[in-house]
């Protein structure tokens, strides 16, 4: 009997995935970082741009770094071991759309940063397994680096807030 198959056999029981299921779950976020890697170098070769003036790269430029950094983290993840709480196929969309409504409703009447934090941490709550202090520190650097890319950076006008920050 080879290795692979005694490695596979031996975590059956304990409820660790296997060593196969191991590395498939670190090489698909891997391809996607490198995706995402593609598309980082493509939109700096169509020009980001400056906060003034920005170029038509800047959009492509944000998505392929969310999209490397989101690859990144769920390779780690799966590396260390850690898998998201079985949800079913039929509550994700509801939960996405549910939440995606009340990313519209809290947007437009209370304001951005209530909206994403809300969202944000409603988001990792009801689909990970992610502690409420990790929770918490994640949708707080969210929050702050959408302020930070959207009001500051690229001065976008959004919604009165009744928060007093404009």
């Amino acid at each position: 009997m080879s290795q692979q198959s005694e490695d596979v056999r031996s975590n059956l029981g304990s409820g660790q995935p296997s060593v196969k299921t191991r590395i498939y779950s670190v090489a698909v976020p891997v391809v996607l970082g490198l995706c995402g890697v593609a598309l980082l170098v493509g939109s700096l070769a169509l020009g980001v741009g400056t906060t003034n003036e920005p170029g038509p790269g800047l959009w492509p430029f944000a998505i392929a770094c969310t999209w490397t950094l989101a690859a990144a983290t769920i390779a780690w993840e799966s590396f260390k071991g850690t898998a998201l709480p079985p949800v079913g196929p039929s509550q994700r969309p509801a939960v996405g759309f549910g939440l995606t409504l009340a990313f519209i409703l809290i947007f437009s009447y209370i304001g951005l940063i209530p909206a994403v934090l809300i969202v944000t941490s409603a988001w990792m709550k009801l689909l990970s397994d992610m502690s409420w202090k990790r929770i918490l520190i994640a949708s707080l650097t969210i929050t702050a680096l959408l302020y930070i890319l959207f009001a500051i950076i690229i001065g976008t006008a959004f919604p009165a807030s009744v928060l007093p920050i404009p």
